[in-house]
């Protein structure tokens, strides 16, 4: 695939951009399970896009959000949500691969801020070929993705 070739190299055609930048508005489709009351729950087939910017302080920190469509953390949640992660930070590693971290971030849903189900601990990377995987707690609850790129 295009993508691993990309990748490789670490860099766009005008050689300017980091290789999580190649990535910048891509969607990702995968497996989410949150744990609830030991009890795991699966949801196949999530939607996870995302976006990412420059810091906006000068420094050459790469920000990134994701925004998690159409998700339901256990059955007994009466509606779905689409559920904005923002302000998590990446770092390119020379393999291609993206570390992507976070801790205390304050999730966006429905219009609003959501405190109560903030994120910690998140821990993720985007591999070369285009595989995402993330870690986090949402409030008490353990969190965990696995997706491939779709676009």
């Amino acid at each position: 695939m295009a993508v691993t070739a990309l990748m490789a190299g670490c860099s766009k055609d005008n050689g300017n951009d980091t290789a999580i930048d190649y990535y910048n508005g891509s969607s990702f489709l995968g497996t989410m399970t949150v744990t609830y009351q030991s009890t795991d729950y699966k949801t196949d087939n999530v939607q996870v896009d995302m976006s990412i910017n420059k810091a906006k302080d000068g420094s050459n920190t790469t920000l990134m959000a994701l925004v998690m469509r159409q998700v339901k953390f256990v059955p007994q949640m009466p509606v779905v949500i689409d559920i904005t992660i923002p302000g998590l930070t990446t770092k390119s590693g020379t393999d291609g691969t993206t570390t992507i971290t976070g801790n205390n971030i304050i999730p966006e849903a429905m219009g609003g801020q959501y405190p109560l189900y903030k994120i910690t601990n998140f821990t993720g990377t985007l591999d070369a070929t285009g595989v995402l995987s993330y870690s986090m707690t949402v409030g008490s609850y353990p969190v965990t993705y696995k997706g491939n790129i779709t676009k």
